[in-house]
């Protein structure tokens, strides 16, 4: 699956136990917690590089989560 979107760090499952700040694709109206296949899913500094850029991500969608495969910058959309 592919997804294309802005890279955004925010607070995801508020008032949970699971509460915490996530980095984020934001593809038109749907949002997707990040994360690299095989990283560590809730501390990964290369993600942490990727906020504020635009992506087109290769992965597989597991609910709300993206797990990105391979990646490339693109343009703003």
């Amino acid at each position: 699956m592919n997804v294309r979107g802005k890279i955004i760090r925010t607070k995801v499952a508020p008032g949970s136990k699971s509460e915490r700040d996530a980095v984020v694709i934001v593809t038109g109206d749907r949002e997707f917690v990040l994360r690299r296949s095989g990283a560590n899913p809730f501390v990964d500094p290369e993600l942490d590089k990727l906020v504020g850029k635009h992506l087109q991500c290769e992965g597989t969608l597991h609910g709300q989560h993206f797990i990105m495969t391979d990646w490339s910058e693109v343009d703003e959309e």
